[in-house]
């Protein structure tokens, strides 16, 4: 007498590894994965065609800084992007955030390669989000400095000073603060990866059988 054949398992059932091993569950939040990606790259153009918003942001957060480094009095009107320092002085100066030295640009160039990242699914969308932030964060603040300088150079030495701090001084200071931003995003979003790729190609030892029998040496 024959013995039977197990059939293929019913509709619905678990389907293992013939192996026995555990079986692969797709990783938790892929299904977010293109929307948010799709959503970097939309705020990336938004952020590149209309930043004036962004750039009154910037005059009003920079104006306290500009303040402390000439020590004068300085006002943002509303709308205008353009910080006054020195008032009620001889030496009243108007220092706009134009659209050529907003961080709203660097900023969406990193908003682009995070979608862009995203997209690829190559590394982890949380580990892309947060070096997206921390980037971001780092060239807002390096632009912020950038203007603070800017500022206390027109105060001190008039036109002249602005002339040489905006356009040697502080268009280095934004390379650098780029570079570093840039840097350290694909840092953060490679650190996990780089590591996972170090262990698989790492020397492995396979595991012995379990009933294995010992040999005899002769």
């Amino acid at each position: 007498m024959t013995s039977p054949v197990p059939g293929p398992p019913a509709s619905g059932g678990a389907l293992r590894p013939a192996s026995g091993g555990p079986v692969r569950r797709p990783a938790p939040g892929r299904g977010v994965r293109a929307p948010v990606s799709l959503l970097l790259l939309a705020t990336a153009v938004a952020f590149a065609a209309a930043n004036t918003w962004f750039r009154d942001l910037e005059a009003d957060t920079a104006a306290p800084l500009v303040g402390y480094a000439t020590s004068s009095t300085v006002d943002v009107p509303h709308g205008t992007a353009t910080i006054f320092l020195g008032l009620y002085t001889p030496r009243v100066f108007g220092l706009t955030v134009t659209p050529e030295c907003t961080a709203a640009l660097p900023i969406a160039a990193l908003l682009g390669m995070a979608g862009v990242l995203g997209l690829t699914g190559r590394f982890p969308l949380v580990r892309i989000l947060v070096a997206l932030a921390g980037a971001a964060g780092a060239v807002f603040a390096v632009n912020q400095a950038r203007i603070a300088m800017i500022g206390w150079a027109a105060h001190t030495w008039g036109a002249g000073g602005f002339g040489w701090a905006h356009a040697t001084v502080g268009s280095v200071m934004i390379i650098a603060g780029v570079s570093a931003a840039i840097a350290g995003f694909f840092s953060v979003c490679g650190g996990r990866a780089s590591r996972s790729a170090r262990r698989r190609v790492g020397p492995t030892t396979p595991p012995l059988p379990v009933h294995a029998p010992a040999r005899k040496e002769r």
